[in-house]
């Protein structure tokens, strides 16, 4: 004759409760949070940037279709006081250490390049970036167009995720790229009063 034998177990949950926002995160969520409907802005970056053999500045990102891989964008570029919007996609992913990267495509280079998330704050709306350009590590910071507007509106500079470029760039160049007089950010100016 069967026999049944009643067992009871124990299951303990444990709930960890985290702010809305996790600092230092560089998956892909936080790759996709970075660049929404804003246009990103490229505060500083530790490499000089020429276009048609000029220097060139005030860059921005210009989301216009982003997915879970795949990232299409214009890129804002100023010479000589003129802008031009160059077009470029990127498809997205994650390194086995857990970064998310996006490899560009675009006419302006002839072989793809791969930026690395390194830093993303959902607060302070900034990011770091790393790269590789002639063989050697590069870092870009990033920051959120309703971001930077806020902090210059309030007559302040620029501070956020300074420490961070620190942790993530070491020593390497920290050369500061938008500017308020910049012709696209200023352009933008009115529109964004506005909205």
């Amino acid at each position: 004759m069967l026999k049944s034998t009643l067992v009871r177990y124990f299951t303990f949950t444990t709930i960890i409760l985290l702010p809305p926002c996790t600092y230092g995160n560089s998956g892909l969520r936080e790759l996709l949070q970075m660049f929404t409907s804003q246009r990103v802005w490229i505060y500083a970056q530790s490499y000089r940037q020429y276009y048609r053999g000029r220097p060139a500045g005030c860059f921005a990102y210009n989301k216009e279709t982003l997915r879970r891989t795949f990232y299409n964008f214009s890129f804002d570029i100023v010479t000589d006081l003129k802008t031009y919007y160059l077009e470029y996609h990127a498809i997205l992913g994650v390194h086995y250490q857990g970064s998310a990267y996006m490899t560009i495509y675009g006419r302006r280079h002839r072989r793809p390049f791969t930026k690395t998330l390194k830093h993303w704050d959902n607060i302070k709306r900034c990011g770091i970036l790393k790269l590789q350009r002639q063989g050697q590590d590069h870092c870009e910071l990033l920051v959120w167009d309703r971001r930077i507007r806020q902090v210059y509106e309030q007559r302040q500079n620029y501070t956020d995720c300074h420490d961070e470029y620190r942790t993530h760039c070491g020593s390497a160049s920290f050369l500061v790229q938008l500017h308020r007089s910049c012709p696209n950010f200023v352009s933008t100016a009115q529109q964004w009063k506005y909205e």
